[in-house]
């Protein structure tokens, strides 16, 4: 089970469009999380926004496999909740110093972004989503499952090989 309360962002609570809470056990249900970095004030986030909306729709038919989670970098609070209320998917709060630290320690630098990040961990799988959804449409999804799944998995061989180091070392001690 994916622990999202360890997300660098996640340490804030998530909200829908009408400002209700959204559990995090909900989100690590769903195969492939996304960060959407944008902002009001620039114009490729209004471009890239109805594109990334058709997409959302599309491969959540006939059910739901995609969350993305928005993260402002709007100029003004009242930017933040125009976005937010047009918006399809989920929302952090606006302005936080987990949001400024993300954006810092991962050089996201570049608006509109949109990341596929690793539940367990809320590291950075893969940072140019944006262009997988202009370029590669829909079909992508499977794509981002298939690297969220493989990020999960590497997690798991880690953590198996640290515990048999463990054992192995607890073993040795003991002789």
């Amino acid at each position: 089970m994916s622990n999202l309360n360890n997300l660098p962002l996640i340490d804030q609570a998530i909200y829908t469009k009408d400002g209700e809470v959204v559990s995090h056990e909900s989100l690590s249900q769903l195969p492939v999380i996304c960060y959407y970095v944008a902002a009001k004030w620039c114009p490729s986030s209004k471009k890239f926004k109805e594109e990334l909306e058709n997409f959302y729709n599309a491969v959540n038919q006939p059910k739901k496999r995609l969350e993305i989670i928005y993260i402002s970098v709007d100029a003004s609070e009242t930017d933040h909740k125009e976005q937010v209320s047009s918006f399809p998917w989920l929302n952090t709060a606006f302005n936080t110093p987990g949001i400024r630290k993300f954006l810092s320690e991962n050089s996201i630098t570049l608006i509109p972004s949109l990341l596929l990040i690793k539940k367990e961990d809320g590291t950075i799988i893969k940072k140019d989503c944006r262009g997988d959804v202009h370029f590669k449409g829909a079909p992508v999804i499977e794509e981002w499952i298939n690297l969220s799944y493989e990020a999960m998995k590497d997690k798991i061989t880690l953590n198996e090989s640290s515990i048999s180091k463990q054992l192995n070392n607890s073993t040795s001690t003991k002789r």
